[in-house]
């Protein structure tokens, strides 16, 4: 099962729910297969904060790039 986050949240709430799944994930009370669920679903929900990062990098230098020309 493979977990695909909600493209509509915003970074701040993408990374308020990955740290809710940490603590789930910390907590220990998991059974064996719902930690895993929640791992994933913590791992797609990082992998999408850092794509927005590196998109939101790259917005910034065209920003500054653009400016070096005038």
């Amino acid at each position: 099962m493979h977990y695909m986050p909600n493209k509509e949240s915003s970074f701040d709430e993408s990374m308020q729910q990955l740290g809710s799944l940490v603590e789930t994930l910390e907590a220990n009370d998991l059974p064996l297969e719902q930690a895993l669920e929640t791992y994933e679903k913590g791992i797609a929900v990082a992998n999408a904060c850092m794509k927005r990062l590196r998109e939101a990098e790259l917005r910034i230098e065209q920003v500054s790039f653009d400016g070096d020309e005038n």
